[in-house]
């Protein structure tokens, strides 16, 4: 089965990143986020509940690509995230 996935931030929630980042990454949260981040061939976002439908049926094997994927989009976005060293411009 062939599925594509968009790592993107505007559909990721601050829970979704405390989730990743805190050691949270059960199998819960990877079905969840999964399903939020799961395309269409135009690769636009799917409905979460179609999606859930096709996120149930992945292998294993596949969904590990998925994690890994994940993390370093994560990793990342946190090293883009480091403060200015000054503290606030205000």
């Amino acid at each position: 089965m062939k599925v594509e996935f968009k790592i993107d931030e505007d559909r990721l929630t601050l829970g979704d990143m405390v989730d990743l980042t805190q050691g949270t990454f059960t199998y819960v949260n990877i079905h969840r986020l999964a399903c939020k981040l799961l395309v269409n061939e135009a690769g636009e976002p799917m409905d979460v509940k179609e999606a859930r439908k096709i996120v149930n049926e992945i292998p294993v094997s596949q969904l590990r690509q998925v994690i890994k994927d994940i993390n370093a989009k994560v990793r990342e976005w946190q090293d883009a995230a480091v403060p200015p060293e000054n503290g606030p411009t205000s």
